[in-house]
């Protein structure tokens, strides 16, 4: 019932101009470089205070606090990640465009 709603798009990066698919692969590769060498510069698996939680037991709110925490900032990475790729992308002119059916299947 649920897969009804999810629907049979998907998402294709184009350029205005009709690049070719190998100046779509050496755009992709070289994005996917310059976001991880931007997002390394940022400290995301430390406190974004002046030094670990040290907090007694009864005040951490939560009693998987250690769990979390990590799986947080692992999240916040990935997502900085993609969102520095998506700029790098549309920096270069390819645009996200969004296809409703799948293209047909050539004989």
């Amino acid at each position: 019932m649920l897969s009804g709603c999810l629907g049979s798009g998907y998402w294709v990066w184009q350029h205005p101009e009709g690049l070719s698919n190998a100046s779509l692969q050496q755009a992709k590769i070289e994005c996917r470089q310059l976001s991880q060498q931007q997002i390394d510069r940022f400290d995301y698996y430390y406190p974004r205070y002046f030094g670990p939680y040290y907090d007694s037991y009864y005040y951490r709110g939560h009693r998987n606090y250690y769990w979390r925490q990590p799986h947080y900032d692992f999240f916040r990475y990935n997502r900085d990640l993609d969102r520095l790729y998506n700029v790098c992308m549309q920096a270069k002119g390819w645009q996200l465009t969004y296809y409703e059916n799948p293209p047909p299947q050539a004989d």
